[in-house]
């Protein structure tokens, strides 16, 4: 900018938080104080989806990870990013165990992978979920208003995405398999215009991106957790 100018991107929540603890108001006025005031407030939505990421994720190396990976994206520009996801959900000594793993690959050269990805993962024990998860954290990754193909050998992932992007009544929604884990994927992919494409694979067809996608699955199994927190993803009822 010009001489003894200066622009400081920050996310809009930070921005409410610093609000707050100014002008001593609360969290629930504060978008009218703005509003309302000669408050100018100017966010970055690149930014606001860093944010978004440590929002919805619990703390921890891999959540970490996947915040930096972002950063190292929205400094690249493409027309469209291309993965290889894949589900994990194996038995190991009498544990039922689940993980996510997934490829980002480049588009201009065959068979070239640019960042993977794996983690560890708890709670309700199911493999579609693992899927849908890996899903998730792709789309967590790239910047706003970006293009998707995310390749992926669940045929029920790719059926409930087309199900529930048909703008089902909440009470329709409420009765999908994985509804929050849904209902997230389709609020950031509005929230931050993306595109997202998921292509069928066939399982065990020996394609590459697959097989390393499914390595880095099964890899996952044994490494540190990426959970998701429920209670602050959902747009319905608890993001702002």
């Amino acid at each position: 900018m010009g001489e003894n100018k200066y622009r400081i991107y920050q996310s809009e929540q930070n921005i409410k938080d610093e609000l707050i603890k100014w002008l001593e108001i609360s969290e629930s006025s504060v978008g009218n104080t703005i509003t309302s005031s000669n408050i100018l407030v100017n966010t970055s939505i690149f930014h606001e989806k860093e944010f978004e990421i440590r929002k919805c994720c619990n703390p921890s190396i891999k959540t970490s990870k996947l915040v930096k990976i972002y950063q190292h994206n929205i400094q690249n520009v493409r027309l469209i990013w291309e993965f290889y996801t894949d589900g994990s959900f194996k038995t190991i000594d009498d544990h039922k165990k689940m993980a996510v793993g997934w490829i980002l690959v480049n588009t201009n050269e065959t068979n070239t992978i640019e960042v993977e990805f794996s983690a560890a993962n708890f709670g309700w024990p199911s493999s579609t979920k693992t899927e849908l998860l890996a899903i998730l954290s792709t789309i967590l990754v790239v910047p706003p208003h970006s293009s998707m193909k995310i390749y992926t050998d669940s045929k029920n992932a790719i059926s409930q995405f087309e199900y529930y992007k048909k703008e089902l009544s909440i009470r329709r929604q409420l009765k999908v398999n994985n509804q929050i884990s849904w209902d997230t994927i389709t609020y950031l992919l509005k929230k931050y215009n993306i595109n997202l494409e998921l292509i069928k694979v066939k399982a065990h067809s020996d394609n590459w991106g697959n097989n390393e996608a499914d390595k880095m699955a099964n890899k996952g199994l044994y490494e540190d957790y990426w959970t998701v927190n429920d209670h602050l993803i959902t747009s319905k009822y608890n993001i702002s």
